[in-house]
């Protein structure tokens, strides 16, 4: 009745007289205009394959509503992990990247020790701080 009365009266004075707040009125029409009918699911599933497979099943709930509402579809994400459940899709997890730090097959020679002999045996020994320092040579 407000939606019909409101372009000759004022919300605010309807509302009043309805015994209705503002807030619930307009969530109430807000309401409306999200909701989807039957013909629009279909139409709506279509979306949700279409978006899921180009993307090579990579997207989760929340990419694929932000994709989805770049196209002018508004749907929440609990339904989109309905719709993903009910039709046994699940996004594929990358890898986690984990950094090589070491590479021991490097292939370059490696640094002799010169303190020790060719039978591993200590050649110097120090007799006092700072007498031996050991510097890495660049490759």
């Amino acid at each position: 009745m407000i939606q019909i009365l409101e372009k000759s009266y004022p919300v605010e004075l309807l509302c009043e007289l309805f015994q209705v707040s503002r807030a619930t009125y307009y969530r109430y029409q807000k309401r409306l205009t999200i909701h989807t009918t039957p013909i629009e699911e279909s139409i709506l599933e279509q979306q949700l394959t279409q978006v899921f497979f180009d993307h090579k099943r990579r997207y989760g709930t929340r990419r694929i509503q932000a994709e989805l509402k770049a196209q002018g579809i508004q749907v929440g994400r609990w339904k989109i992990r309905k719709w993903l459940r009910t039709e046994g899709l699940q996004a594929i997890q990358p890898k986690s990247f984990v950094p090589r730090t070491t590479d021991s097959a490097h292939g370059k020679r490696n640094s002799p020790n010169l303190l020790l002999d060719l039978n591993g045996k200590r050649i110097f020994q120090a007799q006092a701080i700072n007498q031996v320092n050991v510097y890495r040579m660049g490759w």
